[in-house]
C-alpha cells in the first residue's frame, strides 16, 4: 500500500510560490519532496527497533519491514504539489486503526507463541519449505483454529487461524504534522536564499 505525503507551502515559500512560474513551482516542491523523504526515511529508521514487540515476545526473528520500507521511499513533484511515497504495506495504520482480512486463503495466519519464534515472520507456505507438514487442529472450536507443523518428532502450534485482525493506530511510525511541515517550508525557504544570493553575485 502506497501512502502519499501531500504538503503545502507557508510565509516565504508561500509568498514566492504565488509568483514564480510553473517550472518554478515544480523545482520548489521537488526540493521539498527530497527534504521530506530523507525525513521520513530517517524516521522510519529511528523506529524500526522499538516496534519489534511481537518478534520480542514470540522469541522470532526480526523482519526488517521498516528498515527495508525506508529504503523504498521515493519523492516526486509537479507545478502544484509534492508527493513522498512509503511503500509499506500496513503503514496506513499510522493515521487509523488497521483491519487485516485474507486476500487469497480462508484464515489469516497469525504466529503463535508455543512456535518457539520459528514461524514468526514466515508464511506457512515458507514454513512448508522448511520441511514443516502443515494440519489444522480437530474436535472442539479452537483447536480448529489452530494450525500445526510437524516436522520429524517435532510437533508445534505454529499459527492461530484467524478471520480478520484489526491492528490499533500508531502516530509514531512517521513524522508529525508539525514536523512535515516545517521541514518542507525550511527546505524551500533555504533554496529560495540560495538561489537569491547565486542571482546576487552573479550581478
Amino acid at each position: 500500500m502506497d501512502l502519499n505525503v501531500r504538503f503545502r507551502a507557508d510565509g516565504l515559500a508561500a509568498d514566492i510560490l504565488s509568483i514564480v512560474g510553473s517550472e518554478g513551482r515544480r523545482e520548489l516542491y521537488s526540493v521539498a519532496a527530497n527534504a521530506l523523504r530523507i525525513l521520513v526515511q530517517r524516521h522510519l529508521r529511528a523506529a524500526a527497533p522499538t516496534r519489534h514487540v511481537w518478534a520480542t515476545l514470540l522469541g522470532g526473528r526480526r523482519t526488517g519491514h521498516l528498515t527495508k520500507g525506508a529504503r523504498l521511499v521515493t519523492a516526486h513533484a509537479s507545478p502544484t504539489y509534492g508527493v513522498v511515497e512509503v511503500p509499506i504495506p500496513g503503514i496506513s495504520r499510522a493515521f487509523q486503526d488497521l483491519t487485516i482480512t485474507p486476500k487469497t486463503a480462508d484464515m489469516l495466519t497469525i504466529p503463535a507463541r508455543g512456535a518457539g519464534g520459528i514461524s514468526y515472520g514466515r508464511r506457512a507456505a515458507e514454513m512448508q519449505a522448511l520441511g514443516w507438514r502443515l494440519f489444522r487442529g480437530r474436535g472442539s472450536d479452537k483447536a480448529k483454529h489452530l494450525l500445526f507443523g510437524r516436522r520429524g518428532k517435532d510437533t508445534r502450534i505454529l499459527y492461530v487461524l484467524k478471520e480478520r485482525v484489526t491492528v490499533p493506530m500508531d502516530r509514531g511510525l512517521l513524522p508529525s504534522d508539525a514536523d512535515v511541515e516545517r521541514t518542507t517550508t525550511e527546505a524551500m525557504e533555504k533554496y529560495i536564499v540560495s538561489v537569491c544570493r547565486k542571482v546576487c553575485r552573479a550581478v
